[in-house]
């Protein structure tokens, strides 16, 4: 017989009273501050993301011009050549 979560990890109900009893114990600066990392972070998060697709895409770019050089050889195009037996 299989437990759930809840069965299994006992303490889950202990945490979430613990965060409902801070959260509750929260002044309004401490929202501020909070309210302050959160939206650093997802600056933060928004300019990784861009550098990564943007390296993410001129790594595209190269790949395509490979592959088209390499359509272009074998379809002789570029560079004709003769395979002999």
């Amino acid at each position: 017989m299989q437990l759930s979560l809840m069965q299994e990890a006992p303490f889950i109900d202990s945490v979430k009273l613990t965060v409902d009893r801070y959260l509750r114990s929260m002044t309004t600066q401490d929202r501020d501050v909070v309210e302050t990392k959160q939206s650093y972070s997802c600056i933060h998060f928004h300019r990784k993301m861009h550098r990564l697709l943007r390296t993410l895409w001129s790594n595209s770019n190269a790949e395509m011009n490979a592959l088209g050089i390499i359509q272009r050889l074998a379809a002789g195009l570029i560079m004709p050549f003769v395979l002999s037996s």
